[in-house]
């Protein structure tokens, strides 16, 4: 666990897997609220900082296990408040869609009591808007607090050059949500996996620019009568760490998929 702050915010850094060092997942705390749990895997390390944490609120970005695995521990033991997406309860209720990864050491449905997000989350001196950005999750939300220009982004962004998807995702679906946090007055993106981004603005249009690439390539290659397999031929020769590392739940073939996937499943 490697621990920092940026600003008045304390960041929390560890391997999401004990055994591969490289993958990593940030927390963020701040005014009484956490945001994100990081996974039950991790409850070793993740309990003994969040003992020492005065956490009132949580907010939840979305569903995935390394998101949310630890919000029954903090409802139960911290009698946190634990906030999300409406769309992310059936998820928890059935646990649709999720890669192994996230289903190790998952507690059953019913864990922790939900509270669907307010129009404005606030703490007591920040108030964060929370913002649904579907495309890597139909329940995805990042929070916006524009007095100080901050966004936390959740898996919305963890890259500018993304190879590899999860089959619910919709590149459409993430475009649009790109799209509509630009609009927004952010510097700083606070990512779940990337850590702080403080050029948030540049690697967001960045991205944008590049899934929109990929998508039209994609999709006339697909129209064209184009096998998935013979476009991730074509496209991304090369296997991706993470391919192997999640046997195959986040794949090339996946993203070929989303790019012509019209809505997250």
């Amino acid at each position: 666990m490697y621990k920092f702050t940026h600003g008045e915010i304390e960041v929390f850094r560890f391997p999401l897997l004990p055994f591969y060092k490289n993958f990593v997942f940030y927390l963020y705390f701040v005014d009484g609220l956490l945001i994100d749990t990081g996974p039950r895997l991790r409850k070793s390390i993740l309990a003994h900082e969040f003992k020492a944490l005065p956490i009132k609120k949580v907010a939840l970005t979305h569903h995935h296990d390394d998101h949310m695995g630890m919000a029954g521990w903090l409802w139960r033991n911290k009698k946190a408040s634990i906030y999300s997406h409406q769309k992310t309860v059936p998820h928890i209720k059935k646990q649709k869609h999720l890669p192994w990864i996230y289903r190790v050491g998952r507690k059953l449905a019913g864990q922790f009591d939900q509270v669907s997000y307010p129009k404005k989350l606030k703490t007591d001196h920040y108030e964060f808007i929370p913002v649904h950005t579907p495309g890597h999750t139909d329940d995805h939300v990042v929070l916006y607090e524009p007095n100080e220009k901050w966004l936390f982004t959740g898996d919305l962004y963890i890259t500018s050059h993304p190879k590899v998807a999860h089959k619910s995702e919709s590149i459409i679906q993430y475009i649009d949500s790109l799209e509509k946090i630009m609009k927004l007055d952010f510097e700083t993106i606070f990512c779940a996996h990337e850590g702080v981004v403080t050029d948030g603005r540049e690697k967001i249009e960045e991205k944008i620019v590049y899934l929109k690439r990929m998508q039209k390539y994609v999709s006339e290659m697909h129209e064209e009568g184009f096998t998935d397999d013979e476009i991730v031929k074509i496209v991304f020769p090369r296997r991706v760490a993470l391919e192997s590392l999640t046997f195959g739940a986040f794949s090339r073939k996946n993203f070929i998929r989303a790019c012509y996937q019209e809505e997250t499943m």
